[in-house]
């Protein structure tokens, strides 16, 4: 985790260069602008998949996103629960306008909710995750780096209630 928020630091200068250009913020689809989801990049067009591994703070295992629409995709992620027990999280993301990009990459953003459950070792129990998080795209190569922040709350056999404030980073090859 620690390593992926190194390389998301260090590839941020590569994505904004000083010939970039702003996108101006006109909704999630300005006009004469291509696809929201990586700008000009070809990563994350609707029908696509993108596969990969995630991990983070309370999970991490095997990810999968799609793209429904330009500007709304889906990502699940099936994985080990504090290496306890099984784990399943299903996101509805909304993406927006890149905060930068160029010929090669793109850095988005997005925002989303979703249902998590988590199973093993005398724990049972589902939450909700708010979403919001930092893609970075390539160009030359369909790979897909991000980076996200979740509050959830958790109910449960042995959570109640329980907020927690966790993240998640993504590697991602897509198809």
């Amino acid at each position: 985790m620690k390593r992926l928020s190194i390389l998301l630091v260090l590839l941020a200068p590569l994505v904004a260069p000083s010939s970039a250009r702003a996108v101006p913020s006109q909704g999630p689809h300005p006009v004469g602008e291509p696809s929201v989801i990586g700008g000009k990049n070809p990563v994350g067009k609707p029908g696509q998949l993108g596969v990969g591994l995630a991990g983070g703070w309370y999970t991490g295992g095997v990810t999968v996103k799609t793209a429904f629409t330009e500007a709304f995709a889906g990502a699940a992620t099936l994985g080990s629960w504090w290496g306890y027990g099984l784990s399943l999280s299903a996101d509805a993301l909304w993406e927006q306008p890149p905060l930068a990009q160029n010929d090669t990459a793109s850095l988005d953003w997005y925002a989303g909710i979703g249902p998590l459950l988590a199973l093993g070792d005398g724990l049972a129990a589902v939450g909700a995750d708010a979403i919001a998080g930092l893609e970075a795209r390539f160009k030359p190569i369909p790979l897909e780096l991000t980076l996200d922040i979740r509050p959830t709350v958790l109910f449960g056999s042995t959570h109640f209630g329980y907020f927690r404030l966790a993240g998640q980073g993504a590697i991602r090859y897509w198809f």
